[in-house]
């Protein structure tokens, strides 16, 4: 049975800022994706507008987890 240290545990709420960094970056380009894609659909480039949707979904997800990841971190820390 593996032990584990209180460098591990210390790590822990660093570990979630940087997890909360890649759902930051996810979102900035999903948000980019959509935005594109939106000046595409103006342009009639494309005709569905299900892929700006689904891209703003995809935004409004990663904040969320990003939110989360910092909350938890921020727990970690006060506790």
């Amino acid at each position: 049975m593996e032990t584990i240290s209180w460098d591990d545990i210390n790590a822990l709420p660093k570990l979630a800022l940087q997890r909360a960094d890649l759902y930051d970056d996810g979102a900035r380009w999903a948000g980019r994706l959509a935005d594109l894609n939106s000046r595409r659909l103006e342009s009639g480039e494309i005709t569905s507008p299900t892929v700006v949707e689904v891209f703003r979904k995809m935004e409004s997800y990663y904040l969320g987890q990003r939110d989360a990841a910092r909350a938890s971190a921020r727990l970690m820390w006060s506790s």
